[in-house]
Parts: structure tokens; sequence; C-alpha cells
């Protein structure tokens, strides 16, 4: 299924190309997710189809763009994440918590700590709030560089700040764990989550008042 897709894209791309179609954003959109989201993102025809609907002032919804950037920056493909943040300003796409976990993520995994800070701050300027998903994309990457400080510092925060864990965000927890032998906190963290799952399954179980 997966195939037939990727060859239904080319082949419109083909044709589009043949008839001189311009592209528009609903067709940009639909390439990118498709291209991007490949096991293996087909990041020559990725970058083809980007740069084609950039020029014809093709603007997407952030979540395209968080799908461009997730894609390019696996590759550490830089000049490209940076090439599609620009476009993101001079479009007047507002970053949201999605496109700035991306980043955090494609940057932190590739060890520029100088680059994720200038994120938190453009984050912080920007009003967004640290919510799970923030927290949870951090602890998977303070957690894979072994950077203890760094990942203590963001749970006592998180902590601090009373948002409540999720059953993805102690998921990344103990594969952190796991990775670094630290089989206490592994241990800790599995029953933290078995109480969590057992909360859920005891909110589920219990009757609607006047149901």
């Amino acid at each position: 299924r997966l195939r037939k897709q990727v060859h239904k894209a080319k082949l419109l791309r083909k044709q589009m190309k043949a008839l001189s179609v311009p592209t528009n954003p609903y067709v940009t959109a639909l390439l990118i997710k498709i291209f991007a989201t490949l096991p293996q993102p087909d990041l020559v025809e990725l970058q083809s189809v980007y740069r084609e609907g950039r020029a014809l002032n093709c603007v997407l919804r952030p979540h395209y763009y968080h799908l461009l950037i997730e894609a390019f920056g696996k590759a550490e493909m830089w000049s490209q994440v940076e090439e599609i943040r620009e476009h993101m300003r001079e479009a007047q796409v507002e970053p949201n918590c999605q496109t700035f976990c991306a980043l955090l993520s494609v940057y932190g995994n590739a060890h520029q700590w100088e680059a994720l800070s200038q994120i938190r701050e453009e984050m912080q300027a920007a009003g967004v709030q640290d919510d799970i998903y923030v927290f949870t994309t951090l602890v998977s990457v303070f957690g894979k560089a072994n950077q203890k400080d760094d990942l203590n510092a963001t749970l006592n925060k998180m902590h601090e700040r009373g948002i409540q864990p999720t059953d993805e965000f102690y998921n990344t927890l103990l594969v952190v764990h796991a990775k670094a032998g630290n089989w206490d906190e592994l241990s800790a963290t599995r029953a933290q989550k078995i109480r969590l799952l057992s909360r859920k399954s005891a909110c589920c179980l219990c009757p609607r008042i006047g149901g």
C-alpha cells in the first residue's frame, strides 16, 4: 500500500510537470506528508516538492513544516532546516508547540546544545509554554545523550509546575533509564506508570452519576 502511494505521488508530479500545471498548497502538503512520513523519507523528492511550493509562495499549516523539519533534521541537513524556519518567518507562520518539539528533538539528538538553547529562548519569547510534550521531548534528548544534570533539572521543573505525566512520558523515561542502566529508577518509573494505568482504569469503571 505504501509503495502504491509513493508511486502515485511521483506519477502525479510527472503528470503535473508534463502538463505545466503549477502546484498549490493542497498538493504540496499532500506530497510532503507522503514523502516525509516514509520509514526512510525520500529527501530528494521532499526537497524538490518543498522548493517548488516555496517558489510559488505556497504557505502551509505548521504541521507540514514540522514534518519537513523532522525529516531534514534527522538527516542533519541543517541548512535545509534553517531555510524552512526562514520561510516560516517570511510567510508569518507562527511555530507552535509541535514545531518547537521537532526542533528540540533534531538539534538535541545531534548534540547541538547551543542551537537547542536558542530554540528554548525562542519558545519563551513566543510565549509557548512547556507542556507534557515539551518535557517528554527534553527527557528523551537529555536521556539519550546521558546529560544527567539537564535530565534531572527537566524532571524537577516538570514536578514544580505540576505537569501530569502521560503514558508516553513514562515510556520515554523507561527507555532512558534502561539504556543508562539505572535499574532503581527504572523500577520506580515502572511502578509510577502502573499506578497511572490503574487510575485510568478506575476512572473508566466509575459509574456515571445520573446516567
